[in-house]
């Protein structure tokens, strides 16, 4: 198999000196030097004389004549294929050596002019985002609004890239809103400014909501723990009202109506209205 060795080493003095090269003639000597070029080229020669002739450009009689004369110099290698022992050493060291060669220049390549397509992070594979769930999100806000705060009937375009926004650092915004929503404190209910706009506003507003900087502080339930009281204005089923809860726990509610604290209980109570 041919290589891509494009110089031949010639040891002059081996060549010269050599008892096979002296006595030979000069037709012979340039017949053996022009076998060893093609050696060197190819790797090895083919055995048939015909086909030797023909690589030398010679004719039949001089090439018989001169081949007959060198043929010792070259033995078989495989079958149907001669070579010249020194020189099949010589090329496979000069094989090696370039092989050698290349491998280092290559990796000095490298340690010069890293390849960046090599150094960047392979990007991570890119997940499949659950869909949000727009109508969730509204059903959760107006289930479980406390009086005071006003229901939302779409989301709108903004609100939902406000939504999208928000949820980067919140991603559990909604199991918020379902957490939060029903602890509302009354002030913060009734007052102008709370609304589902306002969580999504910002990053500060979103952030203390869903933390539960504006639930009850106190005991501001029903027996369920579900709904705030304190603050609302409710009407009472026998009658009286409205009644502004000012005091509240689990079991009664307290309130003034017409300038006298009264006591009472969630179940006498026959509707709420915003305050």
């Amino acid at each position: 198999m041919a290589n891509n060795l494009p110089y031949m080493p010639l040891f002059v003095d081996d060549f010269d000196n050599d008892p096979d090269v002296q006595y030979m003639t000069m037709e012979q000597e340039g017949l053996y030097g022009r076998l060893l070029r093609v050696q060197w080229r190819e790797g090895d020669l083919p055995a048939d004389p015909k086909r030797l002739r023909i690589l030398c450009r010679h004719h039949a009689e001089c090439f018989d004549r001169n081949w007959d004369a060198i043929s010792y110099l070259f033995g078989e290698v495989a079958p149907n294929r001669i070579a010249n022992p020194r020189l099949a050493i010589e090329r496979a060291r000069a094989i090696e050596g370039a092989t050698a060669r290349s491998e280092r220049a290559s990796n000095a390549a490298k340690a010069r002019w890293p390849d960046k397509k090599d150094e960047a992070p392979k990007p991570e594979p890119k997940s499949r985002a659950t869909p949000i769930k727009w109508d969730d999100i509204v059903t959760a806000w107006n289930k479980r609004v406390v009086p005071g705060v006003d229901l939302i009937l779409r989301m709108t375009d903004k609100r939902r890239e406000q939504w999208r926004i928000r949820i980067k650092d919140q991603p559990d915004l909604l199991d918020a809103i379902r957490l939060q929503l029903p602890r509302l404190a009354a002030g913060v209910a009734n007052s102008t400014w709370f609304a589902f706009d306002w969580i999504l506003k910002n990053e500060n507003n979103c952030a203390k909501f869903c933390e539960g900087k504006y639930k009850v502080k106190a005991n501001g339930t029903d027996a369920s723990g579900d709904l705030v009281w304190i603050g609302t204005r409710v009407h009472l089923l026998d009658g009286r009202g409205p009644v502004k809860v000012t005091s509240a726990s689990r079991e009664k509610l307290w309130g003034k109506f017409e300038g006298e604290q009264i006591e009472f209980t969630t179940k006498d109570v026959a509707a709420r209205s915003k305050a």
